[in-house]
């Protein structure tokens, strides 16, 4: 549940950033890429790879 919480967290703050930069329309057509990339943050915030390893996803 917290994780869930987290991730929304992350998730509402890179729209609004979204929304900011190229407007409430654009974010929202947006918003599921937002929300996978906020569960590709929280991942590596909170497992973090070995430097050496790449992640399996890209920004």
């Amino acid at each position: 549940m917290l994780e869930e919480k987290a991730r929304q967290v992350i998730a509402e703050a890179l729209f609004q950033r979204a929304a900011e930069l190229y407007g409430h329309e654009h974010a929202v057509a947006i918003r599921s890429y937002l929300e996978q990339m906020a569960g590709h943050l929280w991942l590596l915030a909170s497992q973090a790879p070995p430097r050496e390893v790449e992640p399996g996803f890209f920004m």
